[in-house]
C-alpha cells in the first residue's frame, strides 16, 4: 500500500469518450478490447508494474491483472468510465486465498491510493518485521486493509522474501550503501520492485538508525 502518481487520461480513451458522449447507454463493458489494452498498459506504467493494493508484479494482460474500479461499478455506475477511478490490480487469488479486488468485491473503500488528498494517510503506514502492514489508529484504513485482505500469510511471507533478497545484495551495512540501495529502488526506470513499500520502509528505518535519528 503506497501512494501512486496517476497520469492523465490516455488520449485514445479521451477520443473514444468524446465520440460516444451522446450515448446514454455507454458502460465500461462498451469499451473494446484494444482500448482496454491501452488502459492496462497505462495503468501498469503509472504503477511501476505492481498491483495498486498488494504490490505483487503485474503485466498488462488479462492473465496477469484486472482493471479495478475504486468506486465499484455496481454502486457508482456514473464513475465506471472515469479514468481517475481505475486502478491496475492483480488477479487477487493466490494459494486459494482471496485478496485485493477479488476479496473486496463491491465493498466500500475509504482511501484511494492515487488520490493526492489521501497521500498523508498512506504515509502513516508502517510494517512489522514479519511482513504485516501496521496502522496508526486509523479505523477506516484498518477497514480497507481487512476488506482487501492485505495481511494474508502468503503476502506477509512474500514481503519478507523481497526484503531478504535486498539484504543478500548488501555486502556491508554501511550508511552509504543503504542509501544507494534506496536510490536504486526509487529509480524511475519503468518497473518497481514487487513489495517495494515494505522494503523501502525498512531501508529508511535502518538509515535513520545509522544516522542516529
Amino acid at each position: 500500500m503506497n501512494f501512486l502518481k496517476k497520469s492523465k487520461t490516455p488520449n485514445s480513451f479521451v477520443e473514444w469518450l468524446e465520440k460516444h458522449k451522446n450515448d446514454n447507454n455507454l458502460t465500461y463493458e462498451s469499451i473494446g478490447s484494444e482500448l482496454k489494452q491501452v488502459l492496462r498498459e497505462q495503468l501498469c506504467k503509472d504503477q511501476g508494474y505492481v498491483c495498486a493494493y498488494c504490490q505483487q508484479r503485474i503485466f498488462p494482460n488479462q492473465g496477469s491483472m484486472k482493471i479495478e474500479h475504486w468506486r465499484a461499478q455496481s454502486t457508482h455506475p456514473d464513475e465506471q468510465l472515469d479514468w481517475k477511478n481505475m486502478l491496475g490490480v492483480c488477479l487477487g487469488k493466490s494459494k486459494n486465498i482471496l485478496h485485493c479486488d477479488t476479496s473486496r468485491g463491491n465493498k466500500k473503500l475509504h482511501y484511494h491510493p492515487a488520490n493526492p488528498n489521501h497521500r498523508p494517510i498512506y504515509e502513516q503506514i508502517s510494517y512489522a518485521g514479519d511482513g504485516r502492514i501496521c496502522l496508526k489508529r486509523n479505523e477506516n484504513l484498518e477497514k480497507d486493509l481487512k476488506v482487501l485482505n492485505l495481511n494474508a500469510q502468503f503476502l506477509r511471507e512474500n514481503r519478507v522474501e523481497a526484503l531478504d533478497q535486498v539484504i543478500s545484495c548488501l555486502k556491508t551495512w554501511r550508511l552509504g550503501l543503504l542509501k544507494k540501495m534506496k536510490v536504486k529502488i526509487l529509480a524511475d526506470d519503468g518497473k518497481k520492485d514487487p513489495f517495494y513499500g515494505f522494503v523501502l520502509y525498512h531501508l529508511n528505518r535502518w538509515i535513520r538508525k545509522k544516522e542516529g535519528k
